[in-house]
């Protein structure tokens, strides 16, 4: 099935979850709850319900059914793991806070964003029209007279050509074609990329660490073995990462070493991920101690992209200014230079 997206955003996803948690902590079964909620529902949203009743009447597990209706991969993944070998109830519950904090995020990126963005592709639209009428013109004019433009005027120029919008919709097309041979290469060779990455590698790396513990931390307390965790982690996780990490885990385990220590050595994971686990290890209540770190890290989750949005915006303030104090020095040194001649 093709994916379809029934609802509008990360809040309506998450509030329907909400309501299915509520109503299965009430103890109605699955598909009592979701006929329940379908009724509040119309149109594509009320006919997704419908469709996902039917797949669970089919035996289709219902997170698959939320993967094909646009629900974002980590929410699914997790539902998965919890539908299987977890709390399902919980897992609802959880689930729904990442919609959440999904669209948190999403609107105050696009609040802090939005404007200077907006700014930015306008700016992108006058250098494009000012290297299409008014260089040229200087470039002629000088040409014909003998002059020489004002060498910072020449090399302004030559800047300004790099910010032209042809070459900005060609270096877009070059890193999407860029991103296909990323989703290509082989899972530890994109685990190497991603830890090496400047500027981004510890919002990415406090990311799969979130994300992996919110996997393993539940099904540790639902009574399974770390060996089992590590298991179900490879055989049914959606995140090729994880089947992979789960996969070098497991294997060092079986070869006697702790759990914290290959942690430890996984570049991928905040290093404070191990010494949880070591704590776990000693108390003998792993699970309790990643349960607890998951709910810190979705806290320092929020607040760490938070700042960097709110970073990008005098960032993005800056670049305009600047290539708008580049244009103006550009155009008026030749100017200058002109009044000289005469």
């Amino acid at each position: 099935m093709g994916k379809r997206r029934p609802f509008k955003d990360d809040r309506e996803r998450g509030e329907w979850l909400q309501q299915t948690a509520s109503l299965v902590g009430e103890g109605y079964p699955l598909k009592e709850a979701l006929e329940i909620v379908g009724g509040y529902y119309s149109g594509p949203a009320g006919d997704a319900i419908k469709t996902m009743v039917q797949a669970l009447r089919q035996g289709e597990p219902f997170s698959l059914s939320l993967d094909d209706f646009g629900y974002p991969k980590e929410v699914s993944n997790y539902l998965l793991m919890m539908e299987r070998h977890g709390d399902f109830q919980e897992g609802l519950k959880t689930a729904a806070e990442l919609c959440l904090i999904r669209h948190d995020l999403k609107e105050e990126a696009r609040k802090v964003l939005q404007y200077p963005l907006f700014m930015f592709f306008g700016l992108i639209i006058l250098v494009t029209f000012v290297l299409r009428t008014v260089i040229p013109q200087f470039e002629q004019f000088f040409s014909q007279t003998g002059a020489e433009l004002p060498f910072i005027s020449g090399f302004l120029f030559s800047f300004l050509r790099m910010i032209d919008l042809p070459l900005i919709i060609v270096f877009l097309l070059l890193l999407a074609a860029a991103g296909k041979v990323v989703g290509l290469t082989p899972v530890k060779v994109k685990i190497r990329l991603l830890s090496s990455l400047p500027f981004v590698r510890n919002y990415i790396r406090l990311l799969f660490t979130y994300l992996f513990v919110s996997q393993i931390s539940p099904v540790l307390n639902n009574g399974l073995s770390l060996n089992e965790c590590l298991l179900l982690i490879r055989k049914d996780s959606l995140f090729p990462v994880f089947r992979h990490e789960a996969g070098l885990i497991h294997a060092g385990l079986q070869n006697g070493t702790s759990f914290s220590d290959l942690l430890r050595s996984r570049a991928l994971f905040e290093p404070q991920l191990a010494s949880v686990a070591a704590l776990g290890e000693k108390r003998g209540r792993t699970g309790d101690e990643l349960e607890r770190y998951s709910r810190f890290l979705k806290v320092r989750l929020t607040y760490s992209f938070s700042r960097l949005f709110q970073k990008l915006q005098p960032l993005l303030y800056g670049v305009i200014g600047l290539v708008m104090l580049l244009m103006f020095v550009s155009l008026m040194m030749p100017v200058f230079q002109l009044t000289e001649l005469w």
